[in-house]
């Protein structure tokens, strides 16, 4: 099989949301709002909501998106190149080659807006992942409604150190969105379970 799946279960927690900062971190002061990265819209996150990582996909986004288009174009490319092509077409030759060299750059330059367009948000209170070019799409997820996460990681994937996290919600049990292709998968799972464990030990704490 050509990927690795890993099931990792989280903690469930109490429905009732949080309304602090987690536990151990410097909560702002009276009158503040923490830090909103530049990424995101200011009504993505709510006042005093703390970001513990703010990333985007590896560069290899770019290729691994690409790669059937790139492939085609470049099939394109090479098909200009056949003696069969040069003998019956020899004027369509340079135009088949400039096909296929534009196929491949044009998706490459959407999969530049694609890479730029994605943003992956863990907060002391949700997990949020924005995405889409021409049509904005956010999910968002309170993490005591996270169920489970998924790591799959391909071949290709385990050679350049990337992997896609898969989010599952409570109620459904289906997944319903992905971080794909970041960086240390493994490191990001670890950061979301903490947030996952801090979040609900001070729901349970506070609902004594």
């Amino acid at each position: 099989m050509g990927a690795h799946l890993v099931i990792q279960p989280l903690p469930s927690g109490s429905p009732k949301a949080a309304t602090q900062p987690a536990e151990g971190a410097t909560p702002p002061a009276e009158g503040a709002v923490a830090a909103r990265p530049a990424t995101l819209s200011r009504t993505i996150l709510a006042d005093g909501e703390i970001v513990i990582l703010d990333l985007r996909p590896s560069p290899w986004f770019l290729l691994l998106a690409s790669a059937p288009v790139l492939t085609l174009g470049a099939a394109v490319m090479l098909v200009a190149n056949l003696w069969l092509v040069r003998e019956l077409y020899p004027n369509g030759r340079g135009v088949l080659f400039q096909a296929g060299l534009w196929i491949m750059l044009l998706r490459l330059a959407w999969a530049v807006l694609e890479w730029s367009a994605r943003h992956y948000i863990l907060t002391d209170r949700r997990v949020i992942r924005q995405q889409g070019v021409l049509n904005v799409d956010v999910f968002e997820c309170r993490l005591d409604r996270l169920q489970n996460t998924l790591i799959v990681r391909t071949l290709v994937q385990r050679v350049l150190g990337l992997g896609t996290l898969y989010f599952a919600t409570a109620g459904t049990g289906a997944v319903e969105a992905s971080w794909m292709h970041v960086k240390n998968p493994a490191a990001v799972h670890r950061e979301i379970t903490k947030a996952v464990s801090r979040y609900t030990k001070m729901n349970g704490s506070s609902s004594l």
